[in-house]
Formats: structure tokens, sequence, C-alpha cells
């Protein structure tokens, strides 16, 4: 019991006397834990509750492009009709200072000019019709143009919208779109070049030795504009290099002929074609892209997302499309024996016909 009592006394003693300077500095960084703990925990929170709402927003934008893509694809399809019948009336300006009274007379005689029936020896109606029906047509003619649009492949995009590269389109791959530089020498009215652009293309081979080669075409700073340049990925010495795309193809079509010989390829340089700067889907890339807007004497063009697969782009030159190749075989040397010998058009042991057979076919007099 004695014991007992010692002990309590002994620990009100220890409560009362003054803590020493470490016991202090203890409770002290003891509390400080405790509140950074407390305040780890409110931001961790903060932060979920901070990426959720990130997310959102991401899938908001995204419905929100959408929604703005169709809404202008609905809206440019309805302003046509509406460019044509105003066109028309602001072609006959009437003058500014005219009285009420001249005004409703006017209107009572064309209300009786459009209540008489027309006489059959009376022809100047018709010579009024015929005057203001030129300026209608006119009018429509130049209205339509404008409103053309190109139908651009869907392509795979990432979260945030950006497209996914590689891009395959066909025959031809993008791999970057490069920078675009708003300066003179970077863009035409047709086509902008970006610095960095880099794609492939497969289209036949040089060699006799091979039917088809990968060509891989860059565009780069040539200083005072863009460099282009056709880059044989089974020859890597050699290169074709222009100031413009058309130069750079007009060699590698020049080059082909040589080695296969004349007539093989037609000689008919589509530079922005081969390079894809020309593809709908290429293009609507490119026109997206920072800058493009600062390219003043650029036409720009509209485009709509294909919605089946007949609208699909289809490259329609054999200079191009390695794919054409089996409708221009004709033009080839070797044509005339394939023409003066038509059982050569059948491979020994092939049980297929058509243009795959006789492609093989024509690459394998080639390579002869």
């Amino acid at each position: 019991m004695d014991s007992k009592c010692d002990r309590i006394s002994q620990n009100s003693l220890a409560k009362r006397r003054p803590l020493s300077k470490y016991e202090a500095k203890f409770k002290r960084l003891k509390r400080v834990v405790r509140e950074t703990v407390f305040t780890n925990a409110a931001i961790c929170d903060e932060v979920v509750r901070l990426e959720n709402k990130v997310a959102r927003a991401k899938e908001e934008r995204k419905y929100l492009l959408r929604r703005l893509l169709q809404q202008q694809a609905a809206t440019e399809t309805v302003k046509l009709p509406l460019t044509t019948t105003v066109a028309p009336v602001t072609s006959t300006p009437r003058p500014a200072a005219q009285s009420i009274a001249q005004l409703l007379g006017e209107v009572d005689k064309r209300r009786k000019k459009a209540s008489t029936k027309k006489k059959p020896g009376v022809e100047e109606p018709a010579e009024k019709v015929s005057d203001e029906t030129p300026t209608a047509t006119k009018a429509t003619k130049k209205a339509r143009p404008n409103q053309t649009k190109r139908r651009v492949t869907p392509i795979p995009l990432d979260n945030s919208g950006r497209p996914i590269f590689p891009i395959e389109l066909g025959l031809l791959t993008i791999y970057c779109l490069g920078e675009i530089v708003p300066l003179p020498g970077y863009f035409t009215a047709e086509t902008i070049y970006p610095i960095g652009f880099c794609s492939t293309r497969q289209y036949v081979a040089i060699s006799k030795n091979a039917s088809t080669w990968l060509y891989t075409c860059k565009i780069s700073d040539g200083g005072n504009g863009a460099k282009f340049e056709i880059l044989p990925e089974e020859t890597p010495g050699l290169s074709f290099v222009g100031y413009t795309p058309s130069q750079c193809h007009l060699q590698l079509l020049e080059a082909i002929n040589l080695s296969r010989g004349t007539g093989t390829v037609p000689v008919d340089p589509k530079g922005p074609e081969f390079f894809g700067l020309s593809h709908p889907t290429v293009q609507n890339l490119i026109q997206s892209c920072p800058g493009a807007r600062k390219c003043s004497s650029y036409r720009w063009t509209k485009f709509e997302v294909s919605r089946n697969d007949s609208e699909v782009y289809a490259e329609e030159d054999a200079s191009v499309n390695l794919n054409l190749m089996d409708t221009s075989w004709s033009k080839m040397p070797f044509a005339s024996t394939v023409s003066q010998n038509p059982t050569l058009l059948k491979e020994e042991g092939s049980e297929t016909d058509g243009p795959s057979s006789l492609r093989t076919l024509l690459m394998s007099q080639i390579m002869k």
C-alpha cells in the first residue's frame, strides 16, 4: 500500500516539474508530424479529385469536338442553296433616293405585267427573262465550286484527340507531319510543306532484281525554302533531291525507265501526290497544325469524314499508285510479246487469274 502511494506521488511530482529542453522539442516534433500526415492525406484526396475532373473534362472535350464537326458539316450543306438565291438580288441595285409613291407605282406595274397573258407576237418578256437568267446561272456556277469538299479517311486518335503514328493509308504511310513555316517558299496555293515531314511509299523498284521498293520521302529546310528528298530503302547511297516535290518524283521516274526500259512507268511527275501531301487525310491534318492560318496565299480546303468504304480516297495515277500499273501494262516494252502470246497470261501451275497474276507476270518480264 505504501509503495503504491509512493509511485503515485512520484508521478504527480513528475507532472508538476518543468519539462526539459529535449522533451519539449520531442513533443513539438510529434505535433508537427501529426499535422503533416493529415495535410498529406488531404492533398492526396485533392489530387485524386482533380484527376477525375481532368478525365471527365477530356471526355467532354471529345464529345464537344464530335458535335462541332457534325454541326459544321450540317451548316456547310445548308449554306449552298442560300448563296444561290441571294446572288440575283444583289445584281440589281436601286437608287437610294426614291419616294414611297414611286416604289408603290413600280409594284403595281409589275403586278399588272404578271397578271397579263402572254401574247404570241410579243417577245419582250422573254427577252427580259433571258437577260436575267444568265446572271442567276452565273451566280450558281460561281457559288458551287467554293463549296466542294473532299472525303477524309477516319484514323485512330489518342485520348487527347491527336493522331497515332504511323498512319497507314494503303501503300502510303505517314510517320511525321513536321512543323509549318509560314514563309514564302514553304507553301503554295495548293499545298503546305511542313519541315520534318516524313512518309514512305511502295512503288516500282529501280533495280530489275526486285519488283517493288520502299521509298522514304522527307522534307527539310533548304534555307530559302523547303528541300525535298526521296530515298530508296534498298540503296542507302542513292537519293533524289529537289526544291519541289515534282522534281524529285521526275528524277525517280526517269531512273526507273533508265534501268528497266523506256515506258516502264509513265513520266508524269506528281510530287505532292507521291509524298502524300495532297492526300485528303494528310492535308486535313496539316491544315489543323499550328501556323497553317498564317500561310496567306494558301487556299483553304473543306473536308468531310467518309461514312462508308465507297467514299475512300483513291489515287488514280499510275505514276503514284503501284496498283494501277496493271491498267498501264500496255505501255511497257514487253507488252507486244504478251499480246502476241495470250497463253503467257497464265503462269504454269497457277490456279487464279486476274490482275494479281497479270502483275506478277509483267514484273517477271521486267526482271528478265
